[in-house]
């Protein structure tokens, strides 16, 4: 019930079975808890659950699409920022569904094993920006067991985009604004040859002046 109030969907399916939390059709499908999950593990699996419908009612994919750029880098940036976007604004305002989603970030973690990484190859830049992302709307700090991953980026990310990622964070309740904050933050990181053109500019490639 509470998943089918937080994506606003009353019709909208939940199951369990496989490996991954995932959208499907309009059902949600949950990988299975097991008989007697650990109140741990329940809250991880009903952290996943409110992921996937607080993106269901804060993310419009077709505007993500559009607002992607080409280059891969930025283009990961752009894919966890979006997701850290919305759960971060479903964690700043439901307090239960903050501590659920905390609980499937400790878990993402720890499989990734980012409490433990030394250097930037198992650091995924974009996952710290993500961090940073989650940190700022939520109020909520990063994980310990995300020690290794924010050791090794933080003061980087904050140094050269810390600021820009404030104006981000403040345009959380507006997807298209979070968007185009985007690229400024990662013109900061210096990446600005993955953005391309602007978004806006590229649908209308004929509109030029006439002479």
């Amino acid at each position: 019930i509470t998943t089918r109030a937080i994506a606003g969907e009353q019709d909208i399916d939940v199951r369990f079975g496989g490996d991954v939390a995932g959208l499907s059709g309009g059902r949600i499908v949950l990988p299975n808890p097991g008989n007697e999950p650990s109140p741990r593990a329940a809250a991880a699996v009903r952290g996943r659950a409110d992921a996937l419908a607080l993106r269901l009612a804060h993310h419009n994919e077709t505007e993500h699409v559009k607002s992607l750029p080409p280059g891969a880098t930025a283009r990961a940036i752009f894919h966890a920022a979006e997701q850290a976007r919305v759960e971060g604004i479903g964690a700043r305002e439901m307090a239960g569904v903050a501590q659920n989603l905390d609980a499937s970030l400790i878990q993402r973690c720890k499989q990734k094993g980012w409490q433990r990484v030394e250097d930037r190859h198992g650091a995924p830049m974009a996952e710290a920006i993500a961090m940073l992302i989650r940190e700022r709307i939520s109020g909520r700090p990063a994980p310990v067991e995300a020690l290794g991953l924010m050791t090794a980026w933080r003061d980087q990310l904050e140094n050269l985009a810390g600021l820009s990622l404030d104006a981000l964070a403040g345009n959380a309740n507006d997807q298209e604004a979070f968007a185009t904050a985007l690229r400024t933050v990662i013109q900061d990181l210096d990446l600005a040859d993955e953005l391309g053109g602007d978004p806006e500019e590229s649908e209308n490639p004929d509109d030029e002046d006439e002479g």
